[in-house]
């Protein structure tokens, strides 16, 4: 079996995995990812302030955007009756031509490997062994230092013995339609889903509208409700579906703090009130190198990425107000308040 040798292995090349690939300069990497790029992720594409702000930094290209390319946000709350605007500016970006673009960025360094897929870990003596099937044929990987990029589904952190947060099925529909939809809707439906769906427009008069649905859920079915419910007619063109995390205080680990790193929604770092996982992707990947970058991973990640910590278990709190219709009248007045 041919074993290949690297500083460090990133597992996973979405907005995390990248970050730190683009971040560590004098150090050999290898990248691998299960998808070929470009991939068509499953994702609404959205940036909030904090992606924006990291994403322009590195020149962001404007043909990433969709039209319009910036939404406001608009919380429809079906069973207290409310609708409210708040000013946002989303980015609406074509998250196939984000993560490529994302991809470009990595240095000379980085050796990516598509279409790989990790069929188990083992600790060695040198590292860590990773084993791999990339083009019909197994390999191995020994790796001084492993992250853990993978998503909801983190093989890594699987490795580690850590339970995975709650998960959501995840399902959504591209709609060929004449209806114009100007802001990204946000939908509190406790009937359809103790979480959310949202509703968003993309180029060439299609829509996105889906959901994060409790497993099992008749895809199908709901967003046929869900569609109705918004008054959306149309040809639908494209239906993806996945699995999306829901964490709670319990399930944000960062790894072992020795030689295997968890980040993004590996991590836990993605927000339990919107299902948003690309500026966690993003800043996680980013403190990660950084922090590799002194020496000290083991010390400096663990104190780095504190702040984002916190920023996760704020939005543990506003996620619970968000699922109680009850709780959620006092939050949407609270809004309103502050955009008139």
């Amino acid at each position: 079996m041919e074993t290949l040798s690297t500083d460090l292995l990133i597992i996973g090349a979405g907005p995390a995995g990248c970050s730190v690939a683009r971040t560590i300069k004098d150090k050999e990497i290898i990248l691998i990812d299960k998808n070929k790029f470009p991939r068509d992720k499953p994702c609404s594409g959205l940036l909030v302030e904090e992606s924006k702000e990291i994403l322009y930094s590195l020149r962001l290209p404007k043909n990433v955007f969709s039209t319009p390319s910036n939404l406001d946000l608009e919380y429809v709350d079906i069973d207290n009756n409310i609708d409210i605007i708040q000013k946002k500016a989303l980015g609406n970006t074509d998250r196939i031509k984000l993560d490529h673009w994302l991809l470009k960025l990595i240095g000379k360094n980085t050796n990516l490997m598509e279409n790989t897929i990790v069929t188990k870990l083992e600790k060695s003596s040198d590292g860590i062994k990773v084993f791999i099937i990339k083009d019909g044929k197994e390999k191995c990987i020994l790796t001084k230092k492993v992250v853990g990029a993978d998503g909801a589904t983190s093989t890594v952190r699987r490795f580690l013995g850590i339970l995975p947060p709650l998960r959501y099925y995840t399902a959504q529909n591209f709609i060929e339609t004449n209806k114009k939809i100007e802001t990204c809707k946000f939908i509190y439906w406790n009937a359809l889903t103790d979480w959310y769906a949202w509703l968003l427009p993309k180029e060439n008069n299609v829509i996105e509208i889906g959901g994060a649905f409790q497993m099992k859920t008749n895809r199908d079915e709901v967003l046929k409700l869900l569609m109705e419910k918004m008054k959306i007619n149309g040809k639908i063109i494209k239906k993806t579906n996945w699995l999306l995390t829901k964490p709670s205080i319990k399930d944000i680990h960062i790894g072992n703090n020795i030689n295997i790193f968890l980040i993004g929604e590996a991590a836990g770092f993605i927000s339990p009130s919107t299902g948003e996982g690309i500026s966690f992707g993003l800043r996680s990947g980013t403190i990660f190198g950084e922090s590799f970058n002194t020496g000290k991973p083991d010390i400096e990640y663990k104190n780095r990425i504190k702040p984002l910590i916190e920023e996760v278990y704020q939005k543990i709190s506003k996620a619970e107000v968000l699922a109680d219709p009850k709780q959620r009248i006092s939050f949407l007045k609270s809004i309103s308040k502050t955009e008139k």
